[in-house]
């Protein structure tokens, strides 16, 4: 967040540039997390599962998942400063909001907002299951299965970040979102 705005955090490209970069590798992370990590721990304790096999097994991942929910808050943070933002961009053609006229573009941001609300829906359905779990942690269930259901919802979450995936295809910014495009010169000033 402070490497990608540090230099000029009112650019509104490169705020929903760093919103979508960041939930696209959200859903990267937890294809590979759900799929090949969470298969491998289970393929590996089949016959017997017990609290050292399991997914979310390892002593950390408690902590991880705080940092986790750190980073999802840090992503909302930049999306708060949005409305704060300003269009920069090529000297050489108008913002395209303006040719658009359109009512669902005209926000900053574009149309982010809709995948955010989104998002903000299938976090809010992972906290609420999230929490139900750690409920029936409190009533008695293993340590191990509650970091096992935990580990999945944590790659729920990820899995369904796909649409995020969809605006990182070239010339999505400029027809989906309606975005300008900005990039920094050598001064670190957005251009």
């Amino acid at each position: 967040f402070g490497c990608r705005t540090g230099k000029d955090w009112r650019d509104e490209f490169q705020l929903s540039m760093f919103v979508i970069t960041f939930k696209a590798s959200q859903f990267v992370a937890g294809v590979v997390q759900a799929i090949f990590v969470g298969a491998i721990l289970y393929s590996s304790c089949i016959p017997d599962c017990s609290s050292a096999d399991a997914p979310g097994s390892h002593p950390a991942f408690r902590e991880a998942l705080v940092l986790f929910l750190v980073r999802v808050a840090l992503c909302w943070a930049a999306l708060c400063l949005l409305p704060f933002a300003t269009v920069k961009g090529g000297y050489r053609y108008e913002p395209l909001r303006g040719e658009l006229r359109l009512k669902d573009v005209a926000r900053k941001g574009g149309r982010v907002w809709y995948f955010m609300y989104y998002d903000a829906a299938v976090f809010g359905a992972c906290v609420l299951m999230g929490y139900l779990v750690f409920l029936e942690g409190q009533n008695g269930r293993p340590a191990w299965v509650v970091n096992a259901q935990l580990f999945h919802l944590k790659a729920l979450y990820g899995v369904l970040s796909f649409p995020w995936l969809l605006l990182k295809l070239p010339l999505a910014d400029a027809l989906v979102l309606a975005l300008k495009p900005t990039k920094y010169n050598r001064a670190g000033q957005t251009v």
